[in-house]
């Protein structure tokens, strides 16, 4: 089995280098990206160069002083889809929230910001100047800054934003009054529902009511949550939306200049944004004058573009294409952190999945690892995984009774033996269906595990949307895999998706009321570390129950110029707020012939 994984592997890597050799362009050409050997090994280093900080000196020292002007340019894979948060997810370049990351008043050493969930002492004012969480949990009061203007664009013309924007930008995203009486299509999406009300008490003080009291409603609230962006209401009355870009007006940092389909997407710092660097409070935002957004669908151009100074950040990068950029390029600064993994949802309530002994075959069939250190290159440990990636809030492999950890172990012949007891001596036939663009490969692998105890599993791929809906209507026959987006979503989030009223259960066929209970304290709980505690427990009984076979965390790698100061490793670099406070060494960038 291991000499599978190794050719996979090999065949892999030597495909990855032809293409990026033949992509390298006119200045490469006699450039070879060759796979490391046995005796040339490549190993990515996990943490940045050590930045000595002068004593006495702040943390933030470590970049230098901030600069003035230049362009940062970054890659998007295709167009945008949407430029008004009503219908979905947008760059938030133009937009901004009432509160986000607190990743520019946070020393990394103390969070490092490398996934969308923060914890709320992390989190930051934007549009609010303060806020405050009412004793019951039930309601959260903002109070908006003083002196915030919308772009001096048309029709808003710089007039100032105000709590009564803020009121209607979340009536209409929640159909909660203004005009609206139903939720926007991406609201509906979301895990605990909509506020009871959002009122705007006078010009400067907005509170929003929830349903029920709990951490996870506060956090919804709090945390940059996609659609929550604050509108321009006279957009909004003159063209029925703002999905058009030439009408795009926001209060955030950049202003968008230009948007040619296929090619690029510009913007323009606003020169009248009301931000402050927190660390340089006499320096106004943003630094940088443009960010342009190159539209490169392909990744070998963008490998090639990002090699030649063309882009200034690439992320979502294997780490088999991050071993090649490392050699060619070890002047780019690299960041490394685990994304989702993929899983085999299995339907629990069917036959032979509703026996735990053919659910803990399965996993026992699988040495993880020999694929963590075959498949993803030894950058994971192959240890068992829980729900969560988040410290505190899952199980610890080490926590793990041993009964436990023993369906998890790689154990081939004893996976037989409970397939034998659970009335399949000879196996049996199954089907996953998959999503083209989810690692095929990987289900390969998994395939011929199974082959080893008798299980013949058969894969069958549609096309992102297809794979969806199909997935979502209950209609897998057997298996079907899902993406568990580990770093995109809370813990709490990952625990609501596995009870039986949510979406994700028509995949997993879930209906346990004693794990339902558990999550339903979890959302009720209003003490931070008593969510932690209830989420360990409910982490260890999902385990336990063998729902889903899991593999390991997928090691993801980005790469950023040199030049680019400030940089902080997160999935969301791309948001105005962050961006604003991102500058260029220009001295770097000229040094380097850039």
């Amino acid at each position: 089995m291991k000499n599978k994984i190794l050719w996979l592997l090999v065949s892999a890597l030597m495909a990855i280098s032809l293409v990026l050799a033949s992509c390298a362009g006119e200045e490469e050409e006699e450039e070879e990206v060759t796979v490391p050997t046995e005796e040339e090994e490549v190993v990515i280093p996990t943490e940045e160069e050590e930045v000595v900080i002068p004593p006495e000196g702040n943390w933030w020292d470590r970049w230098g002083k901030p600069e003035y002007g230049g362009t940062f340019t970054s890659r998007l894979v295709s167009d945008p889809t949407y430029w008004d948060p009503y219908y979905g997810t947008v760059g938030g370049m133009y937009l901004e929230h009432v509160a986000a990351l607190g990743w520019m008043v946070v020393p990394p050493e103390t969070w490092e910001f490398r996934t969308r969930y923060n914890p709320i002492e992390y989190l930051t004012n934007v549009l609010a100047e303060s806020w405050e969480i009412a004793p019951d949990w039930q309601s959260i009061t903002f109070h908006i800054r003083k002196g915030v203007h919308w772009q001096d664009l048309p029709p808003l013309n710089g007039r100032e934003l105000t709590a009564y924007d803020v009121e209607y930008s979340w009536h209409r995203v929640f159909g909660l009054g203004s005009g609206f009486t139903g939720p926007s299509p991406f609201a509906n999406v979301r895990l605990y529902g909509p506020p009871e009300s959002v009122i705007a008490t006078d010009k400067y003080t907005v509170t929003v009511r929830l349903p029920n009291p709990s951490v996870a409603n506060i956090r919804m609230i709090l945390d940059d949550t996609p659609y929550a962006y604050t509108v321009p209401r006279e957009v909004i009355e003159q063209y029925g939306d703002m999905n058009d870009w030439e009408n795009v007006v926001g209060s955030g940092p950049f202003i968008i200049e230009d948007y040619v389909a296929g090619t690029a997407v510009t913007y323009v710092k606003n020169p009248d944004y009301w931000g402050y660097d927190e660390q340089y409070p006499e320096n106004r935002l943003p630094y940088v004058d443009k960010v342009k957004q190159l539209i490169i669908p392909d990744s070998s151009t963008a490998i090639a573009a990002l090699r030649t100074g063309k882009i200034d950040n690439l992320g979502g990068l294997s780490w088999e294409l991050a071993e090649s950029i490392y050699k060619t390029n070890p002047e780019l600064v690299q960041d490394y952190y685990a994304s989702g993994t993929m899983t085999v949802v299995m339907p629990v309530d069917r036959e032979p999945y509703s026996d735990i002994r053919v659910r803990k075959a399965l996993q026992m069939s699988i040495d993880l690892k020999t694929i963590a250190e075959t498949y993803y290159g030894g950058y994971v440990d192959g240890t068992p995984v829980g729900q969560t990636m988040y410290d505190g809030y899952r199980a610890e492999y080490g926590d793990w009774p041993q009964e436990v950890k023993d369906g998890y172990a790689y154990n081939p012949e004893g996976a037989k033996q409970l397939l034998a007891e659970a009335g399949y001596p000879n196996g049996f036939k199954c089907t996953v269906t998959m999503s083209s663009s989810q690692d095929v490969d990987l289900m390969q692998i998994l395939k011929a595990y199974f082959s080893d105890i008798g299980v013949d599993m058969t894969i069958e791929t549609f096309e992102g949307p297809t794979w969806y809906a199909y997935v979502y209507a209950g209609k897998a026959e057997m298996c079907t895999t899902l993406w568990s987006a580990w770093s995109f979503i809370s813990p709490v989030d990952r625990f609501v998706q596995l009870t039986s009223t949510h979406r994700d259960a028509n995949a997993h066929h879930l209906n346990d009321a004693t794990f339902d209970e558990m999550v339903s304290k979890i959302k009720a709980t209003l003490a931070e570390e008593e969510v932690k505690r209830l989420c360990r427990e409910a982490d260890l009984y999902a385990i336990s129950k063998n729902w889903m076979i899991t593999v390991q965390p997928v090691p993801s790698f980005s790469f950023t110029q040199p030049w680019v100061k400030r940089h902080l490793p997160t999935a969301d670099v791309l948001l105005g707020y962050k961006m604003a406070r991102i500058w260029i060494d220009h001295d770097i960038k000229k040094a380097m012939g850039r």
